[in-house]
């Protein structure tokens, strides 16, 4: 057999089951009614899930929440004082070239701290790959 009929025979086949699988009415039972389980589950869901919009408050009353509203304007307050306190939240009164100066002097710092790297030579990276380069097993 060659491969072209072979590959019609196989469509053929294909079509026939997929035509008979349409035609029989063994599909559709199960689509047009749901598991029993399924409207258990669903309503379990409903009452664990999330609320529906219409049970959501959309304004908080103040009255409830008092404590909690005079504790957080204590914290804020707090925290203010403490950004305004710091002592790198003062402006700075340097002009530009101060700045550039002492930019400078922190970079001449980090570079009086560099050390040369001792790094390998090409020569001795050459004799390393020469002494440890092998021929590995290939299939």
């Amino acid at each position: 057999m060659s491969s072209d009929v072979l590959a019609k025979a196989w469509s053929f086949a294909f079509a026939v089951l997929t035509l008979a699988g349409c035609m029989s009415g063994g599909a559709g039972k199960g689509a047009d009614a749901p598991p029993e389980w399924f409207k258990e589950r669903r309503a379990e869901l409903r009452r664990q899930g999330f609320p529906e919009l219409g049970e959501v408050r959309s304004q908080i009353d103040p009255a409830r929440n008092r404590a909690a509203l005079a504790t957080t304007a204590k914290q804020n307050v707090g925290l203010k004082k403490a950004l305004l306190n710091d002592p790198r939240a003062e402006p700075t009164y340097l002009t530009p070239q101060e700045i550039a100066a002492w930019g400078e002097k922190m970079r001449a710092g980090i570079e009086a701290r560099n050390v040369e790297a001792d790094f390998l030579t090409d020569q001795e990276v050459a004799s390393l790959r020469a002494r440890f380069d092998r021929p590995r097993a290939r299939r």
